[in-house]
């Protein structure tokens, strides 16, 4: 068996409910198996209620915590930071940018040249710096070193918006990253909400809610950059 443990029956035979409202929008958030190019079995494990839970929880902490911390060093410290930051050669801002993690590409869309350019077409075979990559696709370390304003840009915005205001977006740029699997996930047929009064929350298959909700799987990728940026 290789070193990726197969889903359990029951979670690979899971189809999720559809939602009771019919537009496209709200029907694709709910499905996993048919956006997929690979099989629901090809999660790395899945897991039980607990570990979701405390996933969640641990993310939204954390989440919280880092988003306060980078807010206060930019409303203390903003001029001195973006004074350093214009003095400083493109070369010393890409060394700088380098040590980020999860690691920035070079350049945008970096799904998109693996998928042609490498011969590795399997998710367990694929560098994990590359495929940590994917989890900011839209974010090049070219682009923020040619422009001093564009890493003030993403720090403010990423700081004065809540991370539910980031949910579609972030699932919308993370969607070629998702349907290839590039992605290392875990599986889990919860639902979670994206809604800002219970963001983070999980939801049972019997909720009413069709807008703002993502199913586990697809909320990992988000909750992770989210983390991160």
């Amino acid at each position: 068996m290789n070193s990726r443990s197969r889903i359990t029956t029951s979670g690979a035979s899971h189809r999720m409910h559809r939602p009771k409202c019919p537009c496209v929008e709200c029907q694709i958030e709910f499905e996993y198996e048919t956006q997929t190019l690979t099989p629901a079995s090809d999660f790395t494990r899945t897991l039980n209620d607990d570990e979701v839970c405390s996933l969640l929880s641990g993310f939204i902490k954390d989440a919280t915590i880092a988003r306060a911390s980078l807010k206060n060093t930019l409303e203390n410290h903003e001029d001195t930071i973006m004074s350093r930051w214009k003095k400083m050669s493109q070369a010393k801002r890409r060394a700088v940018l380098e040590q980020i993690q999860p690691p920035i590409a070079n350049e945008r869309a970096a799904d998109m040249q693996c998928l042609y350019n490498s011969p590795v077409t399997h998710l367990g075979s694929r560098d994990s710096v590359m495929r940590k990559q994917f989890l900011l696709p839209w974010l090049s370390i070219n682009r923020l070193t040619s422009s001093v304003s564009a890493l003030f840009a993403l720090l403010h915005v990423r700081t004065e918006y809540h991370p539910h205001e980031w949910a579609c977006f972030d699932a919308d740029q993370l969607s070629q990253p998702w349907k290839h699997e590039y992605l290392k996930l875990e599986y889990s047929d919860k639902f979670i909400s994206m809604e800002e009064a219970c963001y983070g929350s999980i939801l049972q298959h019997d909720h009413g809610a069709v807008r703002n909700v993502l199913a586990f799987p697809q909320n990992t990728p988000c909750r992770v950059s989210a983390s991160h940026c």
